[in-house]
């Protein structure tokens, strides 16, 4: 008897539920009739459970001597010392199951969705599913089993998860999980508490703050204004000046009209107070050759004028510490005086001018000589040597105009797409530059750029805001603003051109360079972002799809009218009814043929 391994553990089968002639008709019913059905059969059958659960045949009871077999009259007797009951060839089996193939994860809203190939071996009882956060099959746990080669786990929204699967057979032997590596799957993200989250930020962003007031109004009229002419409410910053009281200027403060002017109105008194108490002051005049005395702190600015010293100019002051008569003109005069000197030598003296192909000998400092062998190119003497000038005559015009009207254009290798090289700005640094992944070319076209901007610069931080306008012969035109904060660039742009890629030449383009890229909604005295682009992924509050091709959805509730689908999984559905020709489980051990009305158990 050593190969019955448990006389204690009974196999417990299951009950065969009654159906009903409606019950019939609903093929989950039946499903589970029939796999009651099966279980009582491969229990029987010692395919499962306990081996003395087995029901035994007629022929097993003769084999093993427990009974004699009567034909025709003849006993055949058959007392063997076979005294156990047979064996299917699975029991005590030792053999290891192999490692589970075809692992696949698929996250849908808030549950992973796991499958996997079919054992390839006779002797399978169930799979077991480990889990864990990250992927390391060492901090993995026990999740579940299945008999069958689909589960669900239940995680939450924005959840990753790695797993791994192994097998167990019958006879309780543990195989080898499928992989070391686990496979993982990440449920969606709760898109409302999202669109929560950002609408909170972007509503309260300086940006969206700025983009959401209203432009504040100013008022010219002689009583204060209770509301705006289209019969809105003040805001905070609206102006009005009271055309009754010589255009005072008033500013609402959210609550109320402030006078703006009452700090400004105060200053210019005192201003004016301090202005009339100086003009009260009496600055004295002194004009003699002596230097006037008697003179105390309080004289401070009185002014002395020497005769006796070509009328120098003194001012009464303190000087170092110490009151007196201090020089106020002394440098700038000298430097007049000096400047006229220089200027009247330069006048006493003679410049000649050269107009010959050989260098000339110079006769004084200043002197020029155009050289007429090169391009009467302009030369002056500084004294030792002919220094050239920078003049421009008819040849250099012709050659800047040349080399400066126009623009330079890139044309990419991939794709032929044209754009203007704004950092080559003549045509020489244009036919000069390489890139590896286009051409340059120099184009004589018409050529119209205007830029505005605005830079701050702080400790060593510059933030920058420009704005661009181009227009190219005709046939191109851009406009794009741009913010550079720290080297940290964000801004949009517009363009419209002509293009071999469309059918009509024309192609324009909107682009937006920016982290997050919202729509922000007015609604109900607060605000919404039925639309935001934050990083890589878009939330969309509502939207309506005539036509949608997605590669991989994860759906939380699906209400659709009509269904078509080349595969189908499914771990539980609530269905009214179904046409289908054939139902099967993996290995086609379990068969519901509706087409022969037939049921086939392996």
């Amino acid at each position: 008897m050593s190969k019955i391994i448990d006389a204690i553990k009974e196999t417990l089968l299951p009950s065969i539920p009654h159906l009903s002639e409606d019950d019939a008709k609903d093929p989950r019913l039946v499903a589970q009739a029939v796999e009651a059905l099966k279980e009582i059969l491969e229990v029987r059958l010692g395919q499962r459970g306990d081996k003395l659960d087995q029901s035994p045949t007629w022929r097993d009871l003769y084999n093993n001597g427990t009974i004699d077999v009567i034909i025709k009259g003849a006993v055949l007797s058959n007392a063997g010392t076979n005294t156990e009951l047979p064996t299917t060839g699975t029991v005590n089996n030792s053999v290891v199951p192999p490692a589970p193939t075809g692992l696949s994860v698929n996250a849908a809203y808030t549950d992973i969705n796991i499958s996997w190939d079919a054992p390839s071996y006779s002797n399978h009882n169930y799979t077991e599913i480990w889990r864990c956060d990250s992927d390391d099959i060492g901090q993995a746990s026990f999740l579940g089993t299945a008999t069958s080669q689909v589960y669900s786990d239940s995680v939450g929204y924005a959840e990753t998860k790695y797993y791994w699967i192994r097998f167990v057979s019958k006879s309780d032997i543990v195989g080898v999980y499928n992989a070391t590596s686990g496979t993982s799957g990440t449920t969606a993200a709760n898109v409302a508490a999202v669109l929560t989250s950002l609408n909170e930020t972007i509503t309260h962003s300086s940006l969206a703050t700025t983009l959401l007031a209203t432009i504040n109004t100013t008022f010219t009229q002689t009583s204060a204004p209770t509301a705006k002419p289209d019969g809105r409410s003040l805001v905070a910053g609206d102006t009005w000046y009271d055309s009754n009281d010589k255009n005072k200027l008033y500013r609402y403060n959210g609550s109320s009209w402030a006078d703006v002017r009452d700090t400004d109105i105060a200053q210019a008194i005192s201003d004016a107070g301090t202005a009339q108490s100086t003009a009260d002051g009496k600055v004295e005049f002194y004009y003699q050759s002596t230097a006037p005395t008697g003179l105390v702190a309080a004289d401070v600015g009185d002014l002395w004028i020497d005769t006796g010293d070509d009328n120098k100019l003194h001012r009464w002051q303190d000087v170092s510490g110490t009151y007196g008569w201090a020089d106020i003109q002394d440098t700038g005069i000298g430097t007049a005086i000096s400047a006229a000197s220089t200027a009247q030598s330069t006048a006493d003296g003679k410049i000649t001018t050269f107009y010959q192909a050989a260098q000339p000998t110079a006769q004084s400092t200043g002197d020029f000589w155009v050289d007429t062998d090169d391009g009467d190119k302009i030369y002056r003497y500084s004294g030792s040597s002919w220094a050239a000038l920078a003049l421009a005559n008819e040849a250099y015009v012709g050659t800047e105009i040349t080399e400066q009207v126009g623009y330079c254009e890139f044309t990419a290798t991939s794709g032929g797409v044209k754009n203007i090289a704004t950092a080559y700005t003549n045509k020489t640094a244009c036919e000069a530059a390489t890139s590896g992944t286009g051409t340059y070319a120099w184009k004589d076209e018409p050529f119209a750029a205007l830029d505005n901007m605005v830079s701050t610069t702080a400790g060593g931080l510059v933030a920058s805001a420009q704005e661009s306008m181009t227009s190219v012969a005709g046939l191109e035109a851009q406009y794009s603003v741009k913010l550079d904060s720290n080297g940290y660039v964000a801004g949009f742009g517009l363009s419209s051109t002509t293009s071999s890629d469309t059918t009509n030449g024309n192609f324009s383009e909107f682009n937006v360079n920016a982290d997050r890229f919202a729509i922000v909604h007015p609604s109900n005295n607060g605000v919404t972002s039925p639309f935001v682009v934050d990083g890589s992924n878009v939330y969309m509050e509502a939207a309506f799809i005539k036509d949608a091709s997605i590669t991989q959805a994860k759906i939380g509730t699906l209400n659709a009218n009509a269904i078509t689908a080349t595969s189908l999984s499914s771990f539980t559905a609530n269905l009214g009814t179904v046409t289908a020709g054939k139902m099967q489980n993996a290995d086609a051990s379990f068969v519901v043929d509706m087409t022969n009305k037939t049921i086939y158990i392996q």
